[in-house]
């Protein structure tokens, strides 16, 4: 197994990683969230995207 990189994707954070067979996968943590942009209420209701 091969770790590629760790990538900050604002609301959450990603580890990919390949396997031998050269299969790709992405794990990603929990938080922040999109908490981060709008109340729970209001997840939803509209689009939220990353400032960049």
């Amino acid at each position: 197994m091969e770790v590629m990189k760790i990538t900050n994707r604002y609301y959450f954070e990603s580890l990919y990683f390949r396997e031998e067979n050269g299969i790709w996968f992405e794990l990603a943590i929990d938080g922040p969230g999109f908490t981060v942009d709008s109340t729970i209420e209001s997840l939803g209701k509209g689009l939220d995207l990353p400032p960049f």
